[in-house]
């Protein structure tokens, strides 16, 4: 039954004015290839969310609070404790634990002990390994959660967190709990807490075919957002990006692992004590750090055993600086990882162990912070430890080997095979290895090489080029042959792909001599670009700017022949686009030789997406592409986009993606480099309609342009801000006649409050005097959507470069004396503008009205003013004509106006 319309009615205005979700943490951390899991956003505002976008390709199911409709949740509770529970299905008293200090008052147990400890462990025999839903019969009338381990492992600190509405025999309820694995045999279930508890009166274990899951009894709200993630089985181990949508927006992005090692959580405590918290090989460790010491774990290993220890932090945006420590059973130090290059400031280790015995990891923060923002995944077993790729690109559609660090995969490895076909990034499945490392390889259309110290070789061009600095100061070297006057760029591609080789590349001729370097690295890399002196053959050298060198200092060089080109930058990697709306996206090329016009395209919404803005035009820098609602697409929906500029460059084709590395970098500095495939990818969201959060004015209500002068000043205003909303407002004025152009509406005057924008428009000095209409628009963000405001049919009026007002002290009447005070607003070039004298002469005054036949405004001045004077017996007639005239631009102007005389 659907919900009553009242209530639906009652939404709908909360929409607009919902806040933008913030997701502030994922649990878990790492999810399997080839399974079903789910994944708790954790953050604010995701009520009723409606979506998970990831740059993975998955199958996503948001799980539902909503039980108003009779739906259960897609976890639910398998017995509900009536009728015959399914086959299979282990019912266990609570009063019959094995061992425990909960006391007992059939039906319950509960605390009978104060302050005291309550611990119960219940022994429980499973005929065959599988899934089974975890229910609890317990009554609660108050917060208090429980501390739920199972076979020794802490899974949750918040169990039977559920209030049931009272502490009595008629309050209890099956409350289903999670999802567990249990192994044949004998598993332990325990359950935990000081002080007061909830009444325990049954434990059921139910078989499932539903997937290991820990939020069975967690319900959506306004700061938890559960969803089931299916991974296909081939997906490759590594960093992937996320965001929560609702029907408000999007999120900032969070990043998680698809990692096929299973996962452990960290028994807070148990890290912080000697022995610390026992890990079965091989295991993804999931916790956090905090100040007051070095989370500890022990594994135990066999003679000659090899292991790797990597710690994945940094890289998924978290706050901890990672140091790792391999300990012996005496506490001796027996490896240290601080910063290994290439893991953007996480580190591993890879020990080879000659004596059996137990272990000893540690994991804390570099500068001994720590809170539950200092989180990390702390990856241990035998699997690959890979860094750099040799070579660090494939060519598209060919089959090479690729070696990392010393691990050699053939292209008849699936994993690697699709490497050369499709985009990254990659993971690889080793003979007898009980996990997958995780890189990337880059792709590319060139022919790709592998050059060291010794090489000879003469490669073509266009190319690619890599190897790995194996030892401190190597030079590694390459030869290739030019014609004279061919502009060749060589690109480094090295940093922008996280590995930590700051590259200098030289170009040398046959006898030596240098011709053209570079010897500095930006975050993401330089290029070079030369011309060939003559036809020959010339060297390429490279080195490590600092010297330094091992297996992670590996590099990659394009080599191209200089052509115009261009690259592209969009601002943000997310937008709100509204229904009825459009979203703003502010695309920059950064030219390099071409000035023609750039066609920009969307790729993710169809064949045919609704756009506008979308050339960047002829010898411009930038454009604000408009992104239409599409009507097939509701509130809540996201989409992948790619923005794609093309253009025709010398008769040939050029075709690039926008990037958004600039914009992952400001979201999470500590992931220096965005994973694979999150560069270039925009998420959009459909939010609701926008409500008008500013509003616009113009000073005078018109603009007026003179003649002779060429430029005048004009100043918009916002206004009615909604509270909150404090940011600057770009604007323009669009539909001035041809050859005129009016700058500034994109920076607020100081000290304005972002209020007050001032317009400098230029336009022909030879026009004649005319009246049109133009159109002031605004546009901004707030709360993530973009709202555009409009001043439509706003008078623009090319007039003559002076005003003339006249403004009597006192009613024209009969009878009447006093002062015409004359006014003057006059237009001058900046430059030249010499205030002219201004005369007036009064051409027609009326019966009875007494006026000096001239006066006139010194020149510099903007005013003086002239006795009148009314007879009592004057009739009202004709109104005062008065004409000015001064010279501006060095030419005459002239211009009348008119004084009415009022009757009594």
């Amino acid at each position: 039954m659907s919900k009553p319309l009242f209530l639906l009615l009652a939404l709908l205005p909360t929409l607009a004015s919902a806040q933008v979700p913030k997701a502030i943490s994922v649990e878990p951390m790492a999810v399997p290839p080839g399974q079903t899991s789910t994944l708790i956003v954790r953050g604010t505002s995701l009520q009723e969310s409606t979506s998970l976008w990831t740059n993975l390709e998955a199958g996503i199911t948001r799980i539902s609070g909503d039980k108003e409709d009779g739906k259960q949740d897609q976890l639910a509770s398998a017995f509900k404790g009536q009728g015959t529970p399914p086959e299979g299905t282990l019912i266990v008293e609570a009063e019959d634990y094995d061992r425990g200090t909960w006391g007992k008052r059939p039906p319950f147990i509960l605390n009978v002990g104060g302050a005291n400890a309550n611990v119960a462990e219940w022994d429980v025999d499973i005929a065959a390994a599988g899934n089974f839903v975890l229910e609890l019969n317990y009554a609660s009338g108050g917060d208090r959660p429980v501390k739920l381990s199972v076979n020794g492992v802490e899974l949750t600190d918040q169990a039977a967190k559920v209030q049931t509405g009272g502490f009595g025999p008629n309050d209890g309820k099956w409350v289903p709990e999670r999802v567990l694995s249990l192994r044949k045999g004998t598993n332990t279930i325990r359950l935990e807490r000081t002080g007061g508890t909830p009444h325990f009166d049954k434990l059921a274990l139910v078989p499932t075919t539903q997937p290991v899951a820990n939020i069975v009894s967690v319900q959506p709200t306004d700061r938890v957002a559960p969803y089931l993630i299916d991974v296909p089985e081939k997906t490759a181990v590594g960093i992937r990006g996320m965001r929560i949508a609702t029907m408000a927006g999007i999120s900032n992005m969070l990043l998680f692992m698809v990692d096929d090692l299973p996962t452990a959580k960290e028994i807070t405590g148990r890290t912080a004590s000697k022995t610390g918290q026992h890990l079965t090989l091989p295991v993804g460790v999931e916790g956090y750090c905090d100040s007051t010491h070095a989370d500890r774990y022990s594994f135990e290993v066999s003679a000659g055993d090899e292991i790797s220890i990597e710690a994945v932090a940094s890289r998924l945006g978290t706050r901890l600086d990672p140091v790792v420590k391999l300990l012996d059973s005496n506490g001796r130090e027996v490896a240290f990882a601080d910063d290994t290059p290439g893991l953007s400031g996480d580190c591993c280790i890879r020990h080879r162990f000659s004596e059996s015995g137990i272990y000893f990891v540690t994991i804390e923060d570099a500068l001994a912070g720590g809170s539950s923002s200092y989180r990390y995944r702390l990856r241990v077993g035998d699997f690959p430890l890979l860094t750099t790729p040799v070579p660090a690109a494939v060519q598209t559609g060919e089959q090479t080997e690729v070696r990392f660090a010393g691990y050699a995969v053939t292209n008849t490895d699936s994993d690697v095979r699709a490497v050369a076909a499709s985009m990254l990034p990659v993971s690889t499945r080793f003979p007898g290895k009980t996990g997958s490392g995780f890189t990337q390889i880059a792709v590319s259309t060139n022919p790709q090489f592998v050059v060291n110290a010794a090489s000879t070789e003469t490669i073509p061009v266009p190319a690619g080029v890599s190897g790995v600095f194996s030892k401190p100061a190597e030079s590694h070297r390459c030869f290739i042959d030019a014609q004279k006057g061919q502009r060749i760029v060589l690109t480094d591609r090295t940093r922008s792909r996280g590995v930590p080789a700051l590259l200098a590349m030289v170009v040398r001729d046959e006898a030596g001599k240098q011709l053209a370097a570079v010897r500095k690295a930006g975050p993401a890399g330089q290029s070079l670009t030369w011309s060939a002196p003559r036809d020959g053959r010339f060297e390429i050298v490279l080195s490590e700017l600092t010297g330094r060198g091992g297996p992670e200092f590996g590099y990659h060089v394009e080599l191209e022949t200089a052509r115009p080109d261009f690259d592209l930058v969009v601002e943000k990697d997310n937008s709100i686009l509204p229904q009825n709306g459009y979203a703003i996206l502010k695309v920059t090329a950064n030219r390099q030789g071409y000035n023609g016009p750039i066609q920009l395209t969307v790729n993710g919404f169809g064949d045919s997406p609704n756009l506008s803005n979308d050339t960047i035009a002829e010898k411009a820098k930038e454009t604000r592409l408009k992104v239409y609602f599409p009507a097939d697409m509701k509130t809540g929906e996201t989409r992948a986009i790619e923005i794609v500029g093309r253009a025709t460059i010398d008769e040939r084709p050029v075709e690039h993606t926008a990037r958004t590395i600039a914009a992952f970098r400001k979201a999470m500095p500590q992931a220096t480099f965005p994973p694979t495939g999150l560069d270039g990818v925009v998420a959009l969201s459909i939010g609701p309609e926008i409500p008008d959060f500013f509003g616009l004015s113009l000073d005078g209500g018109e603009i007026l342009f003179p003649r002779l002068v060429g430029e005048v000043y004009f100043t918009v205003r916002v206004k009615d801000r909604e509270k909150g909303f404090k940011d600057p407002v770009a604007i323009s004025v669009v539909g001035f006649p041809e050859g005129f152009s009016a700058s500034g509406g994109d920076r607020a005057v100081s000290r304005s409050d972002n209020n007050e924008y001032r317009f400098q428009l230029r336009g022909p000095t030879a026009i004649d005097r005319s009246n049109d209409h133009v159109r002031i628009v605004g546009e901004a963000s707030f709360k993530g959507q973009t709202k555009e405001i409009e001043l439509a049919r706003v008078p623009f009026r090319v007039i003559d470069p002076l005003i003339i007002t006249a403004v009597p002290d006192t009613a024209l009447r009969p009878g009447a004396a006093g002062k015409l005070l004359l006014k003057a607003r006059r237009f001058v070039p900046r430059a030249g503008g010499d205030k002219a004298a201004i005369v007036i002469e009064f051409d027609s005054v009326p019966t009875g009205v007494t006026l000096p036949k001239t006066a006139v405004i010194p020149a510099g001045r903007n005013e003086t003013s002239v006795a009148f004077t009314i007879a009592k017996d004057a009739k009202s007639g004709s109104p005062i004509r008065l004409t000015a005239r001064t010279i501006v631009a060095k030419e005459d102007v002239v211009v009348a106006t008119t004084v009415k005389v009022l009757p009594e």
